[in-house]
């Protein structure tokens, strides 16, 4: 190889090498690290929608379960990020905490959020009117030392509080229930998704 190569290579392992380490500590320093077996499953599973609803750990612990992902366009908002947990004994919410100080309203936001973003979709299904249990959360950094509220609970305690509620309210979705609703809650993302892909490879077939 002459020098002109090798600086190529050089290059593109510095490129590769920073990125790798960006988003490992977003893995580490988010939820993600939680609710994902490790770096390489969530590496994978980032590529889409569909396949960041879906996680090992999910399975082995509840069977079958589902995740949505949203963020709110009004970002003064804490929590403007949540987690959606689709499983066999409902809903449960989870409010990411931002790196503000988290308000008196973050469980009512949370509330909101359920009620605009799921319940108002499912109010246009066949599960309209059907009685899922739903638990609203908001989740706090592993290094936060204050003593916590009430349905308040720190990142590395989110699955335990979820399989304990999820133990309490009993079966009430079958796994085909559970990739219905999350088809409903995510269609918008999910479409606008593949039409972006779709788009994509129009553009490279010219």
């Amino acid at each position: 190889m002459d020098w002109l190569t090798w600086g190529l290579v050089f290059v593109l392992i510095v490129f590769f090498t920073a990125r790798w380490v960006i988003e490992y500590r977003i893995y580490k320093n988010s939820v993600y690290k939680v609710l994902y077996e490790n770096f390489t499953e969530y590496r994978i599973r980032k590529k889409s929608i569909e396949g960041m609803s879906e996680s090992n750990v999910i399975k082995k612990m509840f069977g079958s379960g589902r995740l949505v992902y949203q963020v709110l366009d009004q970002r003064n908002l804490n929590p403007a990020s949540f987690v959606v947990m689709i499983l066999p004994g409902g809903f449960q919410i989870f409010g990411i905490a931002g790196k503000n100080k988290v308000g008196r309203d973050a469980l009512k936001i949370c509330g909101k959020f359920y009620a605009e973003n799921v319940e108002k979709k499912l109010a246009q299904s066949v599960y309209a009117g059907k009685n899922i249990p739903v638990s609203c959360r908001m989740v706090l950094s592993d290094q936060e030392n204050a003593a916590l509220p009430k349905n308040y609970v720190k990142r590395s305690g989110l699955l335990a509080e979820a399989k304990k509620t999820d133990e309490q309210n009993g079966k009430v979705l079958t796994a085909e229930d559970m990739e219905h609703i999350f088809r409903i809650i995510a269609k918008d993302a999910l479409t606008e998704e593949n039409d972006n892909r779709f788009g994509t490879i129009l553009t490279k077939d010219k």
